[in-house]
């Protein structure tokens, strides 16, 4: 599996690149009033407006800094059979690395079974968390998503 390595509040994550469908710079998103904290907002990509979603608010609790290396990866989610594209912030976008699956750990410490949190992966002398794009989106933002 090749992956796109990522930073977030100092513990490293990855992501399957066969989940992105492109890693665009920062740009500024127009604010979504009475949305969640982590959702940023919304910015046109290709002509379509697509929410973006603060993965390091949502894994620390603390806003992303635009950075050099900061990036929103465009990735897609299904609601009642039809695809939509969200936007996901991300500081540190480092590397892509190639992940043997055989050699991947289940994830069994998932204190409060949030689902986007998926297996570890051995990273030199550490371990990266897998991130599942799709498992981010919850059913009430899919809803609120798709009006747009």
């Amino acid at each position: 599996m090749l992956i796109l390595k990522i930073s977030l509040a100092n513990n490293s994550f990855g992501i399957d690149v066969n989940e992105i469908i492109e890693v665009i710079p920062w740009v500024n998103c127009q604010k979504i009033n009475f949305a969640p904290k982590y959702v940023l907002g919304i910015i046109n990509y290709r002509d379509q407006l697509v929410p973006v979603i603060d993965l390091v608010h949502l894994l620390n609790e603390v806003s992303a800094t635009n950075k050099i290396s900061s990036r929103i990866i465009i990735t897609k989610y299904e609601f009642e059979q039809k695809d939509y594209l969200v936007g996901m912030l991300a500081e540190n976008i480092v590397e892509t690395e190639f992940v043997d699956e055989s050699t991947l750990i289940s994830n069994n410490l998932n204190f409060k079974n949030i689902k986007f949190l998926g297996a570890y992966a051995k990273n030199d002398d550490s371990y990266l968390q897998i991130l599942i794009l799709k498992q981010i989106i919850d059913k009430s933002l899919k809803k609120y998503f798709s009006g747009l």
